[in-house]
């Protein structure tokens, strides 16, 4: 746990230190803490599959997405809430923690359950293939192949 405020913290200064400029390169797109970063309510809104295996969310498999379901509240201490549900299901929601590495110049978040029966278990884990200030993409690790489409809600 210590080592998720530690990186946290890292990058906290990193970004106070710097001019607040955005730079992004073409395939992935993060600003983990920023206002419009990852922190905040996510409502998954499409499933697509990565059918060219080129690990890249291509137009056309975005067109052939299906409509899919899932919420996370992503909060700056890196706590967050997990809910099946479609809508902010906060009530029901399960709380757990996740935390962002980075692997092969990647950024990589993994989520895991803080419920009892499940402690410390992980949830799931994701590449993120790209974020800008109303959309979240992941790559779902477990089988490479399959995209989450996420919304910013709120």
């Amino acid at each position: 746990m210590k080592a998720i405020y530690f990186f946290l913290a890292a990058i906290l200064i990193s970004y106070n230190n710097s001019n607040a400029e955005k730079t992004a390169t073409p395939e992935i797109k993060i600003e983990i803490l920023s206002g419009d970063g990852i922190v905040g309510d996510w409502s998954l809104q499409l499933e697509a599959y990565d059918t060219n295996h080129n690990h890249l969310l291509d137009d056309a498999e975005r067109t052939k997405a299906i409509a899919n379901h899932y919420f996370y509240r992503f909060s700056a201490d890196g706590s967050c809430l997990i809910s099946p549900f479609a809508t902010k299901q906060v009530q029901n929601a399960f709380k757990g923690h996740y935390v962002t590495t980075e692997k092969n110049g990647k950024k990589i978040i993994t989520t895991y359950w803080d419920e009892a029966e499940q402690k410390g278990q992980k949830e799931s884990q994701y590449t993120i293939i790209s974020l800008t200030k109303d959309e979240l993409v992941f790559l779902e690790t477990t089988g490479d192949h399959t995209f989450w489409i996420f919304k910013r809600v709120g």
